[in-house]
């Protein structure tokens, strides 16, 4: 792996030095920003870590590496989620790469915990103060608050999704926005396509009929944590001056049409 790191950082520098196995320019591309990206914002308002926003962004994704910068240096970063969990990261201007792999936490956690450490290690070998301590990072949770994490990556068709199958009614009947507590969903039609988009949050899926009634399975346009899989539309209301679903379930958590809920608090109103 440290050979593996030496192989990129030197391309990553732009070093001059020549790599017998695949040409310089042709890494280089690899880090150069393809699209922007929010990925891991939820990291930057850590309670007790308020300037960490000023210290450490990822902004950009190039050909398999987030983009970003963590003081005065630009960095590259990648890791993986499986049975152990892994972090790169390419420090430019310092000339420091780092790697670590852990058995746990897992998922988003995990890549909190080696960035700390990450930048901690850095830190040390440039003589810099760390902004935060090491135990911090050893005892880091990811708060509740982060929720999904999404990005607009390209991702590749889900070709398992029988995409022929027609809807139950109409999908005008299906657009509006839905609510639970503060959780807010919209439906509405694709300006390009003749195909229904749910967006939730910074999430947003393409949505296909499955065959049962106003039943539909989702593809999600990006990367997320914990991606929707089925949304049913369910239940007309009493009131004939209302058209549409009263209510919709994604995975089973149930959402209220907005303009039930907004009816129903105009009556409480008057009365």
């Amino acid at each position: 792996m440290a050979e593996y790191m030496k192989f990129h950082l030197g391309a990553y520098r732009n070093d001059g030095s020549n790599n017998p196995v695949v040409d310089a320019e042709i890494l280089r591309e690899m880090y150069k920003p393809n699209q922007a990206i929010n990925l891991f914002t939820a990291f930057l308002e850590i309670d007790g870590l308020d300037d960490l926003q000023e210290t450490w962004r990822i902004y950009d994704y190039g050909m398999g590496f987030w983009i970003g910068n963590y003081r005065e240096t630009d960095l590259v970063q990648h890791g993986g989620y499986g049975p152990h969990n892994t972090l790169l990261t390419l420090f430019e201007y310092w000339n420091i790469s780092i790697y670590t792999t852990i058995n746990g936490p897992l998922d988003l956690e995990s890549h909190a915990t080696m960035s700390f450490i990450h930048f901690y290690i850095a830190d040390i070998l440039r003589g810099n103060s760390p902004i935060f301590g090491i135990g911090y990072a050893c005892e880091y949770n990811l708060p509740s608050k982060a929720g999904s994490f999404c990005g607009p990556f390209n991702v590749y068709p889900d070709y398992s999704i029988d995409k022929t199958k027609n809807s139950t009614s109409p999908i005008e009947t299906y657009i509006g926005t839905y609510i639970k507590g503060d959780d807010e969903v919209e439906i509405k039609i694709d300006a390009v396509t003749p195909n229904l988009v749910m967006v939730k949050g910074c999430e947003e899926y393409i949505l296909y009929p499955d065959g049962e009634a106003h039943s539909f399975v989702v593809e999600s346009t990006g990367e997320c944590l914990g991606c929707a899989k089925g949304v049913v539309f369910t239940g007309l209301p009493e009131s004939a001056s209302f058209e549409g679903f009263s209510s919709l379930s994604i995975d089973g958590v149930r959402f209220r049409n907005l303009k039930i809920s907004s009816a129903s608090e105009s009556e409480c109103d008057q009365l």
